[in-house]
């Protein structure tokens, strides 16, 4: 997996709050991309291995075997008997044992047999309104995922996709500077000496990597498409992707 590829499950993980390791699972068994160990996996559970022992194969955790295939469909064919299908059987082998049987019996066992039929019906039908809306609602996930997916591709590779990045500390400033290079990134401070200063390209912060991208920038070597900004409802409605970097606490952003 590319690097490209790699920011581009995380960029659809922040957008859909949900981990990149779902996200990587569920393109996987879209058939969108293929994971590291994806061939070798299926391969060796073909073989009858259990995930244990291709994890112990392969040299790598069960988590990891279980990122790497798809999502499979679960069996729900309602086998378990209800009730009244157990309370039959038993009437059944009671009246084999005793080996009697009288119109009586035979009208309560009609009666039952009707009951569970009845009840099964209803079951039945229950279970299957709830298998199709849980599909439908499948369905619609993945071509959900596939459309955003390749939307946030075609913008990653044409590089015009909007960023917005709240705070600048050094992993929201690292991130800025990084996806600048290829996107346009609004980025947002609380004040506005910093806003100043890093629209003139120079850092609030130590940092070799960040000072060297700056120092470029400013001699013309290098294009940045960043913006630094302390209006947060202007950089909020110009993002495609919102990324948050700032403490937990922080309400200010």
């Amino acid at each position: 997996m590319d690097v490209r590829e790699t920011e581009a499950i995380q960029i659809l993980a922040d957008s859909l709050e949900i981990s990149r390791g779902k996200v990587r699972k569920l393109l996987i068994t879209l058939g969108l991309i293929e994971g590291d160990y994806t061939e070798e996996i299926l391969r060796l559970r073909a073989e009858g291995l259990r995930l244990e022992e291709i994890a112990a194969r392969l040299g790598v955790s069960k988590g990891t075997i279980t990122n790497n295939i798809p999502y499979e469909k679960g069996i729900y064919n309602g086998d378990e008997p209800s009730r009244y299908a157990e309370a039959m059987r038993k009437l059944r082998a009671a009246r084999k044992s005793a080996g009697a049987g009288n119109r009586s019996e035979a009208r309560a066992e009609k009666q039952n047999k009707r009951q569970n039929e009845k009840q099964n019906k209803k079951q039945n039908e229950k279970q299957n309104k709830k298998q199709n809306e849980k599909r439908n609602k499948k369905q619609n996930e993945r071509l959900r995922l596939s459309e955003l997916y390749k939307e946030l591709e075609r913008k990653m590779n044409e590089k015009n996709l909007k960023i917005t990045v709240a705070g600048v500390g050094y992993v929201g400033l690292s991130l800025a500077v990084l996806l600048s290079q290829n996107n346009e990134v609004m980025a947002i401070t609380t004040t506005e000496a910093k806003a100043e200063q890093l629209n003139k390209f120079y850092s609030p912060i130590q940092d070799t990597e960040i000072e060297r991208f700056f120092e470029e920038a400013r001699a013309g070597r290098r294009t940045l498409h960043l913006t630094t900004t302390t209006d947060k409802e202007a950089a909020y409605k110009f993002a495609d992707l919102d990324i948050i970097a700032t403490p937990t606490n922080n309400d200010d952003l």
